[in-house]
């Protein structure tokens, strides 16, 4: 039961973190800041719904950012399950980082994306520098691309965290 899962911490939840852990229908999504418990909450929603609700692992997802934020989620899952004593399938879950989730759904749905991998930060540079033409699309004034910069190279550094910055922020063509 979810008692018994609290009855394992250190330090109860608060209130907001609490409502998360308990909410059990559907998807969740947590944004918070560095530091307010969002990697416990997802540990303890997902040991609630293992242990208590008993909803196989294998059909969960719990996505983060990074690969170091998705290592401490396993980690720390496993942990919090042994304190519980209860045999649960942890291995089974899907634990990992978005692009993974991503990378794992185009694979298995779209056979021409077998082999799909996201691009690191020199395979961003160099898409961009080879799709250059049709990214900019002819934004050049005063023999300047975006009317900033001379050359292609300093071009495609200048602009990554513009595109980067879009990406994030999930900005759509009109807003643009």
């Amino acid at each position: 039961s979810l008692d018994r899962i609290y009855a394992t911490l250190d330090k109860p939840p608060n209130d907001e973190q609490r409502k998360a852990i308990e909410t059990t229908n559907g998807a969740l999504r947590i944004i918070a800041g560095p530091g307010s418990g969002k990697t416990h909450v997802l540990v303890l929603r997902t040991l609630n719904l293992m242990a208590a609700h008993e909803v196989p692992p294998s059909s969960m997802v719990v996505v983060t950012f990074t690969e170091k934020a998705a290592d401490e989620l396993k980690d720390r899952i496993r942990l919090h399950a042994n304190r519980l004593g209860q045999k649960l399938a942890v291995a089974d879950l899907n634990v990992g980082t978005i692009h993974w989730f991503c990378g794992t759904v185009l694979r298995r749905h779209h056979p021409t994306l077998r082999r799909f991998e996201p691009l690191d930060d020199l395979g961003q540079q160099l898409f961009i520098y080879q799709n250059f033409k049709e990214i900019l699309n002819g934004l050049t004034r005063d023999g300047k691309h975006l009317g900033k910069w001379q050359s292609k190279s300093k071009a495609v550094k200048g602009i990554i965290p513009w595109l980067n910055k879009i990406t994030e922020e999930t900005i759509n063509v009109e807003d643009l």
